[in-house]
């Protein structure tokens, strides 16, 4: 969690301080820079016409601690825009300051507060530019991956050493990356949520030729100025020297330091990387009902007598149409409609749709019987596999769990809460997070005890959708009652795999190392038992197991 300091009463977003070997920002005082950044567009070649545009603005640094930082962003100008593009800019970078954690060169985590996803992207470009990853400044050359908003590539360090004109060592650190070879660089638009497996040079799509290459120079211990050249070459129209390219200028130079006291803070509400952020759909911008209902009459005309290649574009455009719309409008475009065929098509692309207002539709149309018990399983089914659901998403459907559900409806919105918490690691400080869980856990009752076998099956359901959520808010002793010898087998395992996603603790574990060392007990229970202790190993459990196992009689009991 973000927590606020004691001393000084300030936010602490580095999780951990390493200390400083290579950078020495004082806490307390202010460190000033001068921002600029450019993007300049242009066929190379044919002809001089060109699409530019400018940026400039102070970046003002202030040091909590060695390791707590504050980025607070002043004097913005956005040149060749006119005037009130360029004031709702600036008014938008300069209204929060940015906290983070600075690991001795290294920015590993920001700590931001309600800032708009443009604005947070603007302000890691300038944390990029601030970062050195190095392990050794005075080491002739280094090359590892650092990630930063253009992704996790691999980045070389050449290192030459001068002097000012007093003699002073004078850094200057030459960078360059190839950003064709970085991983994190884009966004994936899949139904399922997937991880690479396979290692490559090339990360990103070739059609687009990119590399950049800069210089930091060092100076009594702080950064003094850093630039960057990024040129991007659109492959398809390029030519040797020619073709269609963008270049992207940066540059960050020092001017000041002084302690005249802090900047104004803002009160950071999660956490989050250097890596660009794809900013999703945002609900009621752009919202055109006529234009859901003619691309809604469009798939019906061309779908009559067979499905036509324009289909699945269409359908693409209807799920982005439908996601810019509110609750009302979505229930009114269903409800205003006689045709099967529309209703259908809406009904198919609800799934796809991640935002609180369609979910809010569907849990209002289910307990409204307008939608079949299947046609609601499948919705669930879709919905597990969202891979940034929201936390309006998470509030609107807390609400099927105050009656009967479906065993996938329960594992479905366990699934959510965890890719929920997977992207916002104080999830379990928000309310509709907590009310979720309270609801699931209620299910176990105080001693997980169960009259027939729909109870029984209820229970275990519950169990496992503790387990993939990752969190519990009860008392440990309730999961401890779940595990009674009494209980069926089935409870008894469920139990245990509860624990798959639980955060470590070694005193919520221990009556699972001990299941494991009663020879007395089934084996399959004692094998679930060891696979949940080795997810939190400690010397103290390894040793405990590794006498078990030599005193094992029998086979199945040595995992």
């Amino acid at each position: 969690p973000i927590i606020r300091r004691k001393e000084g009463n300030f936010f602490q977003c580095a999780g951990y301080c390493k200390g400083s070997n290579k950078f020495k920002y004082t806490p307390g005082f202010t460190y000033t820079y001068e921002y600029t950044a450019s993007t300049r567009t242009y066929i190379r070649g044919s002809t001089k016409e060109k699409s530019e545009i400018n940026f400039s603005a102070t970046a003002h640094i202030y040091a909590i601690t060695e390791c707590d930082l504050v980025l607070q962003i002043k004097n913005v100008l956005l040149h060749d825009a006119d005037y009130k593009k360029s004031s709702e800019f600036s008014k938008a970078l300069e209204e929060h300051s940015l906290h983070f954690s600075f690991q001795d060169g290294t920015v590993d985590e920001l700590c931001p507060s309600n800032d708009p996803v443009w604005v947070l992207n603007v302000k890691r470009g300038i944390l990029s530019a601030f970062q050195n990853t190095m392990y050794d400044l005075y080491s002739a050359k280094e090359k590892h991956r650092e990630t930063d908003v253009t992704g996790t590539c691999e980045t070389t360090y050449e290192v030459v050493l001068d002097e000012d004109s007093e003699k002073n060592p004078v850094l200057n650190i030459g960078k360059m990356k190839n950003l064709l070879a970085c991983s994190n660089r884009r966004e994936h638009f899949l139904s399922l949520q997937s991880s690479p497996y396979m290692s490559s040079t090339t990360q990103s799509l070739p059609l687009i030729k990119s590399q950049q290459r800069g210089n930091q120079v060092i100076y009594d211990n702080i950064l003094y100025k850093a630039r960057n050249i990024e040129i991007h070459t659109f492959r398809p129209f390029s030519k040797h020297e020619s073709g269609a390219v963008t270049m992207v200028h940066q540059e960050l130079q020092f001017r000041t330091s002084n302690n005249r006291g802090a900047l104004r803070e803002s009160t950071p509400v999660r956490r989050t990387t250097l890596l660009y952020e794809h900013p999703d759909n945002i609900p009621g911008e752009n919202k055109n009902v006529q234009l859901a209902m003619e691309l809604l009459q469009e798939l019906v005309r061309t779908t009559q007598s067979g499905v036509e290649r324009s289909v699945p574009s269409v359908f693409s455009q209807l799920i982005e149409t439908l996601g810019s719309l509110t609750y009302s409008d979505i229930s009114n475009l269903y409800t205003d409609t006689t045709d099967k065929n529309i209703r259908k098509f809406i009904l198919d692309a609800m799934p796809y749709i991640a935002t609180g207002d369609a979910v809010k539709v569907m849990a209002e149309f289910h307990k409204a019987g307008e939608i079949s018990s299947e046609q609601m399983d499948t919705w669930f089914m879709s919905i597990a596999f969202q891979k940034k659901p929201t936390i309006d998403m998470l509030s609107s459907i807390s609400i099927l769990l105050d009656g009967a559900i479906s065993p996938k409806g329960l594992l479905s919105i366990s699934a959510m809460v965890h890719s929920y918490c997977q992207q916002n690691i104080n999830c379990l400080e928000e309310e509709n997070v907590l009310q979720v869980m309270k609801k699931i856990e209620a299910l176990l009752g105080p001693n997980c005890e169960a009259s027939d076998q729909s109870e029984h099956q209820l229970i275990i359901l519950a169990l496992k959708s503790i387990g993939n959520a990752g969190i519990f808010t009860g008392s440990d002793i309730i999961l401890k009652k779940c595990l009674k010898a009494a209980y069926p087998i089935e409870v008894r395992l469920a139990a245990i795999s509860a624990y798959r996603r639980l955060p470590c603790n070694e005193k919520s574990r221990s009556h699972l190392l001990d299941l494991y060392t009663d020879k007395l007990q089934d084996t399959e229970l004692r094998i679930a038992a060891y696979l949940a202790v080795m997810q939190c190993p400690t010397s103290q459990t390894i040793r405990k197991i590794k006498d078990t196992l030599y005193g094992e009689e029998v086979n199945q009991g040595k995992p």
